[in-house]
């Protein structure tokens, strides 16, 4: 691994947790003004009164107050002024090489889903179980004087049910 340029720019991860709170904050909100009309609508046709209640102006301010303060903080930032921990890593272009290479050697997704075809009821079953193969956890072990690859799989969860 190495480190990605600096002059490069992401998003402030400040920025984002912030968003994140605007937008639960913005859903509550909305939660508490519908609980508030269900409750007005309810009582309406008991009394004119209308129910009070101080925990919305509180929310309010605190959305309006973090509101505030995303528009103030910088959306993205260059990773240069990333703490250092917090800088992402890349793969080496040599590594990266080799992963392409790697996968042009291997068979396309649709040689194996025709493979797999022969067995399987539902193209899309034999799709879905390629995807998952594709992501799944395996142990890989060549054997140069075989000049074989073997691919262990991990323990896959079950993706289909088959009835005969």
């Amino acid at each position: 691994m190495e480190n990605v340029p600096g002059a490069s720019s992401v998003v402030n991860a400040q920025w984002r947790d912030l968003d994140k709170a605007v937008r639960k904050g913005r859903q509550t909100e909305r939660k508490l003004q519908a609980d508030l009309a269900r409750q007005t609508a309810r009582e309406a046709a008991k009394s004119r009164k209308r129910p009070e209640s101080s925990k919305p102006s509180s929310r309010a301010d605190e959305l309006a107050r973090l509101c505030a303060e995303r528009k103030a903080t910088p959306k993205k930032v260059t990773i240069d002024s990333l703490p250092e921990d917090q800088r992402p890593t890349q793969l080496r272009p040599e590594q990266d090489a080799f992963r392409h290479r790697e996968n042009d050697r291997l068979p396309r997704r649709d040689a194996l889903v025709a493979l797999l075809r022969r067995h399987l009821k539902k193209e899309e079953e034999a799709r879905a179980l390629v995807r998952e193969l594709f992501v799944t956890a395996a142990d890989i072990e060549p054997n140069d004087d075989a000049n074989t690859l073997t691919i262990r799989i991990h323990r896959m969860a079950a993706l289909f049910t088959t009835t005969r």
